[in-house]
């Protein structure tokens, strides 16, 4: 939702460009707590390894998409969100953790014009439905 919200934002002191957003989403153990003066300035804090691949997921992903780990893409697998998981191709340098299979979660956008691009290489080749579409950049 919150990509499909910034194909409406526009930034109009940047000479109105689009908001662009990466995302990035890993799943496992973290631990919490308040820091800080529970009074004047409490803040909830998560820490762990989890959040540390969360935030790699997100500084390694491309702007305009959501990429997770190898992990969140299992859980995501048995939920209804199944269909929304791509593998992305090789394996990506991730800081701190070297080289990792990670996927994109993709939003109602890439979803149409994945639909729009299989339709087109249905038109193509109409005896070739299932023409392989790693060539195109979703």
């Amino acid at each position: 939702e919150a990509l499909n919200l910034t194909t409406s934002c526009h930034m109009p002191d940047v000479g109105g460009e689009q908001i662009m957003l990466r995302i990035g989403v890993h799943s496992g153990p973290v631990v919490s707590t308040v820091v800080g003066n529970p009074q004047t300035n409490p803040r909830y804090c998560l820490f762990g390894d989890t959040v540390n691949i969360a935030s790699r997921m997100e500084s390694s992903s491309e702007p305009g998409r959501i990429q997770c780990s190898e992990h969140t893409a299992a859980l995501l697998a048995v939920t209804e969100l199944w269909n929304r998981v791509r593998k992305r191709p090789g394996r990506q340098e991730i800081k701190g953790k070297g080289l990792m299979k990670t996927h994109w979660v993709l939003s109602d956008v890439d979803l149409d014009v994945e639909r729009l691009q299989k339709r087109f290489i249905d038109r193509l080749h109409p005896r070739s439905s299932h023409a392989s579409m790693d060539f195109l950049t979703v």
